[in-house]
């Protein structure tokens, strides 16, 4: 019955791999300090923006926002086509290298309990039959190794996404 509570803890915190952060442009006191963060953000990113209309399109090489207009795909003139933030339902980035923490921390949490229940390393004799002692300290490292290398490569890939909500 513990192997089950180890087994449904490890599935919930392999779900929380994939983090996110949502800023809703309304419930700043200053869009300004919004924009400049989004500025700094998401000109060198790929973003995905949705439309009032529900359609999405995804900009290359990034957007900024200037005089309540998003300017996107900007040049090194920073000239690029605009819409305005009326017409825009939200905008969204991933940053790949801020998903590898928790991918790490989680995977390495992991793979040590399941490491420490036998599930990953379960060393055999000569004949192939598992020995008499279990070494649960060997096998607890490295399946923390094992899983941090392998949360490590799935947070990447998950990423961590950045939503900035203009007209919920």
């Amino acid at each position: 019955m513990k192997l089950f509570y180890i087994s449904i803890l490890n599935i919930f915190l392999l779900l929380l791999i994939g983090c996110s952060h949502t800023y809703e442009v309304s419930k700043y006191y200053s869009k300004d300090n919004l924009y400049n963060e989004f500025n700094k953000s998401a000109q060198k990113n790929e973003l995905k923006i949705m439309l009032t209309n529900d359609s999405v399109f995804i900009t290359s090489k990034g957007a900024y926002i200037l005089n309540d207009s998003m300017v996107l795909n900007p040049t090194i003139e920073k000239v690029g086509k605009s819409l305005s933030l009326i017409n825009i339902n939200k905008a969204s980035y991933k940053d790949h290298w801020k998903g590898v923490l928790p991918g790490f921390l989680i995977g390495m949490i992991t793979g040590g309990a399941l490491g420490a229940t036998g599930w990953i390393y379960k060393p055999k004799d000569e004949s192939g039959n598992p020995p008499y002692v279990f070494d649960k300290s060997a096998a607890t490292i490295r399946g923390a190794l094992l899983g941090a290398v392998v949360g490590s490569i799935i947070g990447y890939f998950l990423g961590y996404d950045y939503t900035y909500l203009f007209n919920p």
